[in-house]
């Protein structure tokens, strides 16, 4: 008996073993390929947002210092392999940094007030400021409209219901890279940790901690799997799998000068938009699951 016990504990124990080595060349087996990249005519690029009615991305641009007031940021428009549709397609904003998408509008943070703007006409509609506002970054828009954005400086994510914005959460160190992970769960990518807020509570919880500069970009890899790509800004980019408590370099720029800040992902074309702020362009990657498919595609 005591025999055929021990051949039991010592198959469970090769059967981990194998499982957990399988998992392991899983990971490493997802790599990025160099596809294009933008002219270098982008100035400052800090987020990049893919609208697919259109088919085409949104870009801003800084075009200066993250938190000047000088009216010199502006909104892109690029096509998905890279070339410029419009460059200066809206004008007349500060330091634009995330956006998002609802109603035919364009939503963009800019340093303490939200802008929106009407897609269709390129205008500015409307300029929300948010009282006491330091550093908005990231946005995200609920399945009603509600607009989430993310204040890195105060810690905070605000709500915008259509009317008022309010603070939402609190104590969110560094809050940046917002994604929904569901209907009622915004994930949000801070300093020290990957959090969730529960949007009918404002309850928020952590996910895992994490070991990096504060996470910026942040985008589902598939639908089925709970993986994210992830950014840090100094040129780093991560795949992040909760599920497993792990964060996986992916791929780290040599040049200092190009840095990785709000990336897109557009899951059926496996392409990774990367803004490359002070390199002045977008860089575009494609994310391959092994070699089998990188040679099939």
């Amino acid at each position: 008996m005591k025999r055929i016990l021990t051949l039991f504990f010592l198959l469970i124990f090769v059967m981990a073993a194998c499982q957990q080595e399988k998992k392991q060349h899983e990971k490493a087996e997802h790599k990025l390929v160099f596809v294009a990249a933008t002219p270098d005519s982008l100035r400052t690029p800090e987020s990049v947002f893919y609208c697919p009615s259109g088919n085409f991305l949104f870009v801003s641009n800084i075009n200066g210092k993250p938190l000047d007031k000088d009216g010199n940021g502006f909104i892109s428009k690029i096509d998905l392999n890279g070339n410029i549709i419009d460059l200066r397609w809206v004008q007349g904003l500060n330091a634009p940094k995330g956006m998002g998408v609802a109603d035919h509008k364009l939503y963009v943070t800019d340093i303490d007030r939200l802008v929106i703007i009407d897609i269709d006409s390129a205008r500015i509609i409307q300029t929300i400021p948010v009282q006491g506002a330091k550093f908005l970054n990231d946005i995200a828009i609920d399945k009603n409209g509600n607009v989430y954005i993310s204040d890195s400086q105060n810690n905070l994510l605000y709500r915008f219901n259509g009317d008022t914005v309010e603070v939402f959460a609190k104590d969110l160190k560094g809050a940046n890279g917002l994604y929904f992970l569901n209907d009622s769960v915004l994930y949000v990518g801070c300093a020290d940790r990957l959090a969730a807020v529960n949007i009918n509570s404002g309850k928020v919880s952590t996910v895992m901690k994490v070991n990096t500069v504060m996470i910026d970009g942040l985008k589902k890899v598939c639908p089925k799997e709970n993986e994210f790509i992830t950014t840090d800004w100094q040129g780093k980019i991560f795949l992040l799998n909760p599920d497993e408590n792990e964060m996986t370099l992916l791929m780290e720029f040599p040049d200092s000068t190009k840095n990785a800040a709000d990336v897109e992902f557009i899951m059926d074309k496996h392409l990774l938009y990367i803004p490359t702020f002070f390199n002045n362009t977008v860089e575009i990657y494609k994310l391959t699951a092994s070699d089998e498919d990188k040679d099939k595609d």
